[in-house]
């Protein structure tokens, strides 16, 4: 934001006790929230939000299951007509650092790419990438 970048947060919990206290977060950020007990923002999953938002998004960053980043996927496939590399992130989703360094190999994650350590690639990945 400091260098004059837009940020839009969509946020989504089971309810509004769940969600991050947008009253910490800067006055620039716009904020869309959705819970699916209605209890703040939209009733329902964040993945309601997202089609609104991904129309004039220029890059997307999710933090959320392999569920969310396909639903994600999906929507951006239907809504932008193409999948670009560069426009969606993320952590892996059910991931393990075991070690953080690289020795174990218990992080080995399987990308277009071939294979990756999650601690020492990652652990944020494009979207496009990761085989979810």
């Amino acid at each position: 934001m400091a260098s004059g970048v837009s940020v839009t947060l969509a946020l989504g919990g089971s309810r509004a006790a769940n969600l991050y206290p947008v009253g910490l977060l800067p006055p620039a950020v716009e904020v869309h929230l959705a819970t699916r007990d209605g209890s703040l923002g939209q009733r329902g999953p964040v993945t309601d939000l997202l089609p609104d938002l991904l129309r004039w998004a220029d890059l997307v960053c999710a933090c959320g299951s392999s569920a969310l980043y396909r639903t994600l996927k999906r929507q951006t496939a239907q809504i932008r007509l193409a999948l670009q590399a560069g426009f969606l992130y993320g952590p892996v989703p059910d991931g393990l650092l075991a070690c953080g360094v690289g020795a174990c190999l218990g992080c080995i994650l399987e990308t277009r790419s071939g294979l990756k350590l999650t601690c020492v690639d990652g652990p944020v990945f494009d979207l496009m990438e990761l085989e979810l």
